[in-house]
């Protein structure tokens, strides 16, 4: 599993290379994130909004890691459906 992040995420700094080709993202973004998750540690969220030109929600479920959609499911399809009410 860890071959596939060093594979795939640079190192910092993270100018340059296709990170920078990468084009800004046009919609809305729901982003769900446990704060237990021990793969995407939460200061890797830092400037994820520099990347879009729309809304980000950030949702950030304690005593949830990497998974929140299959840990709390209930709450997330919940949190899905009254985002996408306020995106109609």
């Amino acid at each position: 599993m860890m071959n596939y992040y060093r594979a795939n995420y640079p190192r910092a700094p993270y100018e340059g290379g296709p990170w920078a080709e990468l084009p800004r993202i046009q919609a809305p973004v729901l982003h769900f994130h446990g704060l237990n998750d021990t793969a995407l540690l939460a200061p890797a969220l830092n400037n994820t909004w520099e990347e879009l030109d729309q809304d980000w929600t950030l949702v950030t479920i304690p005593g949830v890691g990497h998974w929140p959609h299959h840990e709390k499911p209930e709450m997330v399809t919940n949190m899905i459906r009254a985002w996408l009410s306020l995106h109609e």
